[in-house]
C-alpha cells in the first residue's frame, strides 16, 4: 500500500465533500479574505448575508444586517463554551428583531439563520486552508485543514494528519493551539473532526476534549449489521481507501445530516460543557 500524506489525504477528502456531497469548494491559500473584511474573521458574512436574505425574504434589510452584526459580535471575553452555547442558540432559534412595517406599526420576528426544514434551502461550502489571524497577534496565522461552512459560518473542523502522528498528540499539537490562538473560530464550530489517515478519531469539542470515533452511516437502532472500527481499519489497508473518512462524510456531513445532527444532537449542561452525539 502506498503511504499517505496529509495533502493525499486533504485531496480525497474534497473529492469526498464535493462528489458524493455536493458541497462547493473553495482552495484559500494565499491567505484569501473571502468577504471577510480581515484574517482575523472566521464568518463569511457576504455569504451570510445572501442566505440571511434568502431565507427571510418578509424582512427589512436592516433586520439582516441586526442579525449578521449580532452572530459575529466579539465574544473574546466570555468563556469558550459559553460564547459557543450564545451563537449556537441565535443560530438555532434565530435572531430576535424588531421593526415597522408597511403601516407604520411595530412588529417583533426573527431572522432565521439556518434553514431546518426538509426542503434544506442552505448554502453548503467546503474550504481549504483558509488563513486566520491570532486573536491577539498581528500577521501570525493558522490554516485549519477543511472548513465546512453552512449560510457562511463554519460548522465543522476538520484536521487531517497521517498515520505516524499519535492521536493524542495530534489533539494537544492541533486542537488546543487552535483554541489558544483563534478562539473566534469555535464561537460557531460545532464539532471538530481529527483523521489519522486509516486509524481516524473525531474529536468532540468538549472542556473534557472527549475522542471518539464515527462509525456509522445510519442510525445503529435501525441497522445494527454495520461494521466495526476494527473491520474498517483492515479494509481500508487492503483496499488503499480511507474508508472511515468516507463514513465520516457520509454518515454525518451528507447535508440533511449535518443540519439535524446540529439542531437536534447538541446540548450545554450547567453552562460548562458541550455535549454532542456520538455513533
Amino acid at each position: 500500500m502506498a503511504f499517505l500524506n496529509e495533502s493525499h489525504i486533504e485531496e480525497a477528502d474534497i473529492n469526498l465533500f464535493v462528489d458524493a456531497l455536493g458541497y462547493t469548494h473553495i482552495n484559500a491559500k494565499e491567505k484569501q479574505l473571502l468577504g471577510r473584511n480581515s484574517l482575523k474573521e472566521v464568518v463569511l458574512k457576504n455569504r451570510l448575508k445572501i442566505a440571511l436574505r434568502k431565507l427571510n425574504v418578509h424582512l427589512p434589510l436592516s433586520c439582516i444586517d441586526y442579525a449578521i452584526s449580532e452572530i459575529t459580535k466579539s465574544r473574546a471575553t466570555m468563556a469558550p463554551v459559553l460564547a459557543n452555547k450564545e451563537v449556537y442558540e441565535l443560530i438555532k432559534k434565530g435572531v430576535e428583531v424588531s421593526f415597522k412595517n408597511n403601516l407604520g406599526r411595530e412588529e417583533n420576528d426573527y431572522v432565521k439563520i439556518i434553514d431546518f426544514s426538509p426542503e434544506n434551502e442552505n448554502d453548503f461550502l467546503l474550504v481549504s486552508q483558509l488563513s486566520i489571524e491570532y486573536q491577539q497577534t498581528q500577521s501570525i496565522t493558522r490554516r485549519p485543514d477543511l472548513l465546512l461552512y453552512v449560510n457562511g459560518l463554519p460548522l465543522v473542523m476538520i484536521e487531517l494528519k497521517n498515520a505516524t502522528e499519535k492521536v493524542k498528540t495530534g489533539y494537544d499539537k492541533n486542537l488546543k493551539d487552535y483554541q489558544r490562538d483563534i478562539p473566534q473560530l469555535f464561537c460557531t464550530t460545532c464539532l471538530y473532526a481529527f483523521s489519522m489517515a486509516f486509524k481516524p478519531e473525531w474529536v468532540a469539542l468538549t472542556q473534557a476534549g472527549i475522542i471518539f470515533s464515527w462509525l456509522k452511516l445510519e442510525d445503529a437502532a435501525i441497522n445494527d449489521d454495520q461494521p466495526t472500527k476494527d473491520e474498517i481499519e483492515k479494509e481500508s489497508e487492503r483496499t488503499g481507501e480511507h474508508l472511515s473518512l468516507k463514513i465520516f462524510g457520509e454518515g454525518l456531513c451528507r447535508k440533511d445530516k449535518l443540519i439535524d445532527y446540529f439542531e437536534n444532537f447538541v446540548l450545554y449542561h450547567k453552562n460548562k460543557v458541550k455535549i454532542i452525539a456520538k455513533t
